[in-house]
């Protein structure tokens, strides 16, 4: 028996932004919603991340219509005065972009301009503070680039959820409750604390510490891969230009984010480490947030006298075949799974730092919330299944 809808409870175990857009989609259906962080709202990859967003570099993968229509809702959200849209939301930083190639080493190969596609290989003139010796090739324009701040998109996603009715707890979450056995097992309930939250039906996206509902329900390993970033305040005005570095003389391609309230974000670095119990546990290398700031000033001579303010790391999520996990968990009927969104639509040596959880948590939310509450979805959600995703 399926409760009515108006008064399904809902527990969401994660506060990152796949937890806040599900928690967010839900309320605004009518569910009763219990949002669960260890810590507190954006303690990890999300309040870390980047917030690119590109409509288009996931054509012709599976993640192609989370991708756009991700893309889509993100334009929507920050666009004051859309239906889409609430005073939360619209103060996300969100802002069009023009997205640029930028190569310093010579004889590297143009992967950016293959992944998204380039439509004419045009070189085009550098924006004044890109004063380095480099070749710059347009790879996005401001009609399908944009960014968001992630950390503020995900606490106004909660605050979004808040205001519909759902509740914030903070807790550790230990096991799932469940009544009957098979094929009829169901959850009834939460253990958080040494306690019980009852539920109708509840998600696992806790990032890639959702591994540990490997244990309760046999689900498979997601992963986590750290990467760094840096941050600085720079004097002089940074252009809305985003950068994919191809330097010549790193192993892998830095990314410069310049942001709307003057920050400028650089990251990149990734690497396979041991995922650790707490996000605030997750250390930070002094050496790889120098090496960061040393890329950054070989292209621009005013992020080259600008100060590191601060230096940080998180761990990605990353699935077993590389694609997000969606949907519900087979060994217990109520149990959903939202977890996994680190690539652009690729495998595991396609994974990249930008990823996609903050792209397509607009959709991934949204088309979850409809499954969950109305047995089917707008978009097709079968390949992100999470029988489908072995370890």
């Amino acid at each position: 028996h399926t409760p009515p809808l108006r008064s399904m409870s809902v527990v969401v175990v994660g506060g990152g932004i796949m937890g806040a857009s599900v928690a967010y989609h839900l309320a605004q259906r009518g569910a009763k919603v219990t949002l669960i962080e260890a810590h507190h709202v954006a303690c990890g990859a999300s309040g870390k991340a980047g917030g690119f967003l590109a409509r288009h570099w996931c054509d012709d993968t599976d993640t192609e219509q989370l991708a756009q229509e991700g893309f889509d809702l993100h334009r929507a959200w920050g666009t004051p005065g859309s239906p889409d849209s609430n005073a939360h939301l619209a103060a996300c930083d969100y802002r069009p972009v023009t997205t640029l190639s930028v190569s310093s080493g010579a004889g590297k190969s143009s992967s950016w301009s293959e992944r998204s596609k380039c439509r004419s290989g045009a070189r085009g003139p550098a924006p004044d503070w890109v004063d380095g010796e480099v070749n710059v090739r347009e790879i996005g324009s401001t009609s399908d680039t944009a960014q968001v701040n992630p950390f503020k998109l995900t606490n106004a996603l909660v605050a979004s959820a808040q205001d519909l009715g759902a509740v914030v707890r903070t807790g550790t979450v230990t096991g799932i409750r469940a009544e009957g056995a098979g094929a009829t097992r169901r959850v009834t309930g939460v253990e958080v604390d040494d306690t019980n939250v009852p539920c109708d039906m509840c998600v696992l996206a806790m990032g890639p510490w959702t591994h540990e509902a490997a244990a309760w329900l046999g689900t498979p390993r997601v992963v986590g891969r750290r990467a760094h970033s840096i941050v600085m305040h720079p004097a002089t005005p940074i252009t809305a230009h985003a950068l994919f570095l191809q330097d010549g003389g790193s192993d892998e391609d830095p990314e410069v984010y310049p942001r709307a309230d003057g920050e400028v974000y650089v990251c990149g670095f990734c690497e396979g480490s041991t995922t650790p119990p707490r996000p605030a546990d997750v250390a930070t290398e002094a050496a790889i947030t120098a090496k960061l700031h040393a890329v950054a000033s070989r292209v621009s001579s005013v992020l080259a006298a600008t100060a590191v303010d601060r230096g940080q790391a998180c761990f990605l999520p990353v699935a077993p075949r590389g694609v997000p996990l969606i949907g519900p968990v087979p060994a217990c009927r109520g149990v959903f799974m939202a977890a996994g969104h680190s690539c652009w639509g690729g495998g595991w040596m396609d994974l990249l730092w930008i990823g996609a959880r903050i792209l397509m948590a607009p959709s991934t939310g949204r088309a979850l919330a409809e499954l969950m509450l109305t047995g089917k979805s707008t978009l097709d959600l079968s390949q992100f299944a999470v029988d489908r995703m072995g370890d």
